[in-house]
C-alpha cells in the first residue's frame, strides 16, 4: 500500500485525517503524533500503564502495521517485494527490449522531507549529497544550483543514512528506511554500496530481506579502513569488517538506535543514542557497548548527538523530554553527561516533536556554540557560569537484576523507571528529596497497603488507568524489605498497591498475553516511597485513608520479577537498590533564536551540517535538511536560501494523493507538509507548480466532466473545493468534528 493510500484508508475508515505531519505557515502547525500524556493522564490517572504514560508513536505505528497484516502476522507485501518486482521488471524489459515510457512531471519547486546531508571533503563548497525519505539520493556539484539523481534506477528511494570512507573517498554506504515511527515513514530494505562516489550502486546481499536492516538510521565508516562500517538501525547496532559482506550484531535493542557518532580523531570512541534508553558508549570501535551516565530530567525519548570539531572531548546530546527539550553536554568524549541550564528562558525547541524532528550540530570553531533544530532552528551559547539542578542521578541495582526488574512506564527520571515530583503529590518540594535505598534480605518493615476494585481504571480487573483517588486503603502490613533515606540515616514510610488484594506484597509474574489483566497474575505491586519518618507501630495519619498515597509521595516505581525468576519473600538475597539524588552543576545556557530570523527555511528540521570556510575569521556555511528539502546559509545561520527552486532539479516531493485533469496532462496533488499544488498543462520535470492550499496536502479530485471543479484536503479533515479551476477555494464543506 502506498503512503497516499495509507492516508486514504485511514481517512475513509476513521472519518478523520490522522496523518498529522507538519504544516506550512498558511495553517497552524499540526502535531506529528498524538500528544504525550503526563504520568497520571491528566489529574485523575496514576502512571499505571506503559501505553498511556508518555507519547508512543511506536505503538501507533505497530497498531497500523497490525491492522494491515494477515491473521498469522505476515504482511501482504513481504520485506523485499519491491526489489523482487524491480528485478523482474528489469528482466522483462531486457528480454522485450522495451524502454520505460514514464515521463516525470515535477514539481520542480517543492522539495520533500530530507534527512541526510553529506559534504565532499575534497570540494566542500560545491559538492554535496542530499538524501530524501521517498525521492532517493541527489548530488550537486555547484553548491545547490542544480541537482542530479544518483539512485534513479534503484528500487528503494528511502535514504536513512549516508557515509563516506575517509581513506577511500570513492566508497559510499547508503542505508535505507526511515526509522522514526511516523505513520508516513518509508521502510527500506538493507544497504547499498558505491565504489565510484555514487555513479553506480551494489545492493549488499547480506542486508537484503534482513529485518534488522529495514530501517537504517545512521552509519559510520572507519576513517582508516573503508571495510569497517557500523549501522544503527531500529533493531540495534550492526558492524561489518569486510565492506558489508557480512555483519555482526554488537548491540541489540527493542527500541530504535537513532544516532551513532565516532569521535573525531579516535574511531575507537563511539557514542550512540537509543530511544527511551539514553546514550551508550564504545571504546573499541563499536565491538561492545556500555551505558553512559546521562543524568535524566525527563523521559529520554529520542537522542541526537554531535561532537565539537574544535574540541573532540566535548559532545552534545539533544534529548526529547516528556514536556521539555533537553540539551546535555559531555566534557570527556561521551562517557558522562550533565544537563545544561537554560538561563532566563524555558524554550522548548522540539515542541513535543523531538521523536520526529530533532537535530544538533556544533559550531566548527567554537565548542560552546551549539545549533539545534526541531520545528524551528535555534542557537545555544553555552556559558560556564551555569546553575544547578537536583535530580535522581543514578539507579544502582545492586545485583538485584538477576531476579528483579523495574518497568519503564514513562516516569520522569532514570530511563522512565522512576517518577519523582509527581504533579499530584501533596506536601512535597524538591528539598524533601534524598538518596534512598530499598534493602532486601536485611529486615522487614510495615507498609500502607492499598487495593483497587475490579471495576476501577481504564481496563478490566482493576488494571491500568486507575485514578489515585480510587486507591482504597486496606491495612498496615509487613513487607520483605526496608526503605532508607541514606542522606539522613532515616527509615521512611512506604506504600504499595496490593493487586491481588491478599494482604501481601508479592511479585508473582508479569501479565501474559493469554491471561491479561487477571488479578492472580499480578505485576502491578507498585511502590510509593514517602518523605515521612517510619513508625513501626502505626501508619502515617494522612496515608491511612482512601486516596491518601499521594501525601508526601517522593518516588513511584513499578517492580516486577525478571524473566525466569521466582518469588520467595522469606529467602531474598542481601541486596540493595539505590536511587541516588544529587545536586549537579550544569553548564549554563543562554538560548537565542538567531538562526534564520526571516523564516526562509521550511519548518521541521532533520539535519544541520556546518561547513568550515575560514578558521581565522571563523566564517562557515550551514546546510540544512528539513521537511521542505535543502537550504543553505553562507553567513553562519543569519540567513538561508532554499535550494529547491524551479529548475534546480531537486524533485523530492512526497505525494499523498494526486489527480489528473480529464483530457489534459495537468495535475493536482497533496504533499507531505508542503500543501496542495497544481501544475500547468504538460509540465516538464523541472517546472514550477502553483500552490493551491497550505498545511499537509492529502487526497485531491478533479471532476471528470467539468474541469473547473476540484477538491483538495488538508489535515484534520479540512476539505475545500474550487469551481473555477483552482483559482479560488471554498471551505463551506467543512463541519465541526470536535
Amino acid at each position: 500500500m502506498t503512503r497516499g493510500n495509507v492516508c486514504k484508508a485511514i481517512t475513509v475508515s476513521l472519518g478523520i485525517l490522522l496523518c498529522w505531519f507538519g504544516a506550512s505557515r498558511l495553517l497552524p502547525e499540526a502535531p506529528k503524533s498524538p500528544p504525550r500524556l503526563p504520568a497520571g493522564e491528566k489529574a485523575v490517572y496514576s502512571p499505571d500503564d506503559a501505553r498511556i504514560g508518555h507519547e508512543h508513536p511506536d505503538l501507533f505505528f505497530e497498531y497500523h502495521s497490525d491492522i494491515r497484516s494477515a491473521e498469522d502476522g505476515t504482511y501482504e507485501y513481504p520485506m523485499g517485494y519491491r526489489l523482487q518486482e524491480f528485478n523482474r521488471a528489469q528482466a522483462i524489459a531486457k528480454v522485450s527490449s522495451q524502454q520505460s515510457s514514464a515521463t516525470e512531471r515535477g514539481p520542480g519547486n517543492v522539495g520533500g522531507r530530507t534527512r541526510r546531508i553529506l559534504v565532499d571533503p575534497d570540494d566542500p563548497q560545491n559538492t554535496w549529497w542530499a538524501g530524501s525519505v521517498s525521492g532517493g539520493l541527489w548530488k550537486t556539484t555547484d553548491g545547490g544550483d542544480s541537482w542530479d539523481p544518483v539512485t534513479e534506477h534503484l528500487p528503494i528511494l528511502a535514504v536513512g543514512c549516508l557515509a563516506m570512507a575517509d581513506s577511500e573517498r570513492n566508497v559510499l554506504y547508503l542505508g535505507t528506511g526511515e526509522g522514526y515511527r511516523n505513520i508516513d515513514n518509508v521502510d527500506g530494505n538493507g544497504m547499498f554500496k558505491s565504489t565510484d562516489q555514487g555513479a553506480s550502486w551494489v545492493h549488499l546481499s547480506s542486508t537484503v530481506g534482513n529485518t534488522n536492516f529495514r530501517n537504517v538510521n545512521r552509519c559510520a565508516v572507519d576513517p582508516s579502513n573503508a571495510d569497517v562500517v557500523l549501522a544503527a538501525t531500529n533493531a540495534g547496532i550492526f558492524r561489518s569488517s569486510n565492506g558489508g559482506a557480512s555483519w555482526s550484531a554488537v548491540y541489540t535493542s527493542s527500541t530504535p538506535v537513532h544516532d551513532l557518532r565516532a569521535k573525531p580523531g579516535n574511531f575507537n570512541r563511539q557514542i550512540a543514542g537509543v530511544y527511551n534508553v539514553g546514550v551508550i558508549v564504545s571504546d573499541n570501535a563499536g565491538l561492545t557497548w556500555t551505558d553512559a551516565t546521562l543524568t535524566s530530567v525527563g523521559n529520554t525519548g529520542r537522542v541526537e548527538l554531535a561532537y565539537a570539531p574544535s574540541n573532540a572531548d566535548i559532545a552534545y546530546a539533544a534529548v526529547d523530554g516528556t514536556t521539555e527539550s533537553h540539551l546535555y553536554r559531555s566534557s570527556d568524549g561521551g562517557s558522562n553527561w550533565l544537563p545544561t541550564i537554560q538561563t532566563g528562558s524555558s524554550i522548548h525547541w522540539l515542541s513535543s516533536q523531538g521523536w520526529y524532528d530533532n537535530t544538533v550540530a556544533v559550531h566548527p570553531f567554537r565548542p560552546d556554540t551549539v545549533f539545534v533544530g526541531g520545528i524551528l532552528l535555534w542557537l545555544a551559547d553555552i556559558t560556564d557560569s551555569g546553575g544547578t539542578v537536583s535530580v535522581p542521578s543514578a539507579f544502582n541495582r545492586g545485583g538485584t537484576d538477576s531476579w528483579l526488574d523495574f518497568v519503564d512506564f514513562g516516569g520522569t527520571a532514570l530511563g522512565g523507571r522512576v517518577s519523582y515530583l509527581d504533579p499530584w503529590a501533596v506536601d512535597v518540594t524538591e528539598s524533601d528529596y534524598a538518596t534512598i535505598e530499598i534493602r532486601f534480605g536485611q529486615g522487614t518493615q510495615n507498609a500502607h497497603r492499598y487495593w483497587v476494585s475490579e471495576t476501577a481504571g481504564s481496563y478490566n480487573n482493576g488494571g491500568a488507568g486507575v485514578p489515585y483517588s480510587q486507591y482504597q486503603y486496606g491495612s498496615y502490613v509487613e513487607v520483605p524489605f526496608q526503605i532508607w533515606d541514606t542522606d539522613n540515616n532515616q527509615q521512611l514510610m512506604v506504600s504499595f498497591r496490593d493487586q491481588a488484594d491478599n494482604d501481601e506484597f508479592d511479585l508473582i509474574e508479569l501479565f501474559t498475553s493469554t491471561n491479561p489483566g487477571t488479578r492472580d497474575v499480578q505485576s502491578r505491586e507498585y511502590l510509593f516511597i514517602h518523605k515521612y519518618d517510619y513508625d513501626a507501630n502505626a501508619p502515617h495519619d494522612s496515608l491511612d485513608e482512601d486516596g491518601g498515597l499521594v501525601d508526601g509521595m517522593l518516588y513511584f516505581m513499578w517492580p516486577v520479577l525478571a524473566d525466569g525468576a521466582t518469588w520467595d519473600p522469606d529467602n531474598l538475597a542481601n541486596q540493595t537498590v539505590e536511587i541516588e539524588f544529587s545536586t549537579l552543576t550544569g553548564m549554563g545556557s543562554a538560548v537565542h533564536k538567531t538562526l534564520d530570523p526571516s523564516n526562509n527555511t521550511h519548518v521541521d528540521h532533520h539535519n544541520i551540517v556546518p561547513i568550515p570556510i575560514n578558521e581565522t575569521t571563523e566564517s562557515f556555511w550551514i546546510i540544512n535538511a528539513s521537511d521542505g528539502g535543502v537550504a543553505v546559509s553562507k553567513d553562519g545561520g543569519s540567513s538561508f536560501s532554499n535550494l529547491d527552486q524551479a529548475g534546480s532539479g531537486y524533485n523530492t516531493s512526497q505525494f499523498y494523493g494526486v489527480a489528473k485533469r480529464p483530457g489534459v496532462d495537468q495535475y493536482i496533488g497533496g504533499t507531505q507538509d508542503n500543501g496542495t499544488w497544481i501544475s500547468s498543462a504538460n509540465p516538464g520535470s523541472a517546472q514550477a507548480w502553483n500552490r493551491a492550499l497550505g498545511g499537509d496536502g492529502f487526497e485531491a479530485l478533479w471532476h471528470f466532466t467539468d474541469d473547473q471543479k476540484l477538491m483538495g484536503s488538508v489535515q484534520f479533515s479540512y476539505i475545500l473545493r474550487s469551481t473555477d479551476g483552482g483559482a479560488n477555494w471554498d471551505a463551506s464543506l467543512n463541519y465541526d468534528v470536535a
